[in-house]
């Protein structure tokens, strides 16, 4: 998703159609907001939209025990969204700052630190889902899936971001062993794929 797409109106209706039970968006901002409503009023959801490339949405089709946006400590700039569906499964959807100055590093390792701790200590199934800013090579991924206790779900060499055709948008679960299939959608209208999971919770 990105927060300047021009395909709104094209994207939000192809969005409308798909089936998936969890859409998990980042960088919605105050048009994708408006353009998403009905499926806001479809679905159980939590959001933040606003006009950066930090707001994002959760929307379920499956009936959900909770759904919040919240901050890891010491940040309240990058999101991130915490569901639980009525059946246990956790659903946590991240995008930590790109790694475009040291700054930004410092920041993006730090979250993602203080995610995995957290992830760490879901008693139940997770998957975590989004654009994570971060190489599927990368030590600092390796790390962050080891102290998550997650597992990564795509090739680490499938491109999901276009002006450098790397792997940066991911799907982790807790349990490999209940991944049907994954796979990802085109680039219409975005620097970004949309990804996909099949999950047998």
């Amino acid at each position: 998703m990105l927060n300047i797409n021009a395909h709104i109106d094209t994207e939000s209706k192809w969005l409308l159609r798909n089936n998936s039970d969890v859409i998990f968006l980042t960088e919605t901002s105050l048009a994708w907001g408006s353009a998403l409503q009905p499926l806001a009023e479809t679905t159980q959801h939590c959001a933040e939209y606003n006009d950066s490339p930090f707001g994002m949405a959760l929307y379920s089709h499956l009936p959900l025990k909770s759904c919040e946006v919240r901050y890891t400590t010491d940040n309240d700039i990058y999101p991130y969204i915490r569901a639980q569906l009525q059946n246990g499964l956790v659903v946590y959807g991240i995008h930590p700052p790109p790694p475009i100055t040291a700054t930004l590093v410092e920041e993006r390792n730090n979250q993602l630190q203080a995610l995995a701790t957290m992830i760490k200590q879901e008693k139940n199934n997770v998957i975590v889902l989004g654009d994570m800013n971060i190489s599927a090579f990368s030590p600092v991924f390796r790390d962050f899936i080891q102290a998550a206790d997650v597992h990564l779900t795509s090739p680490r060499a499938r491109p999901t971001w276009l002006p450098a055709l790397l792997s940066i948008d991911h799907a982790l679960v807790r349990q490999s062993d209940k991944v049907v299939a994954t796979g990802s959608y085109s680039w219409y209208g975005s620097d970004h794929k949309a990804i996909w999971i099949s999950y047998v919770p």
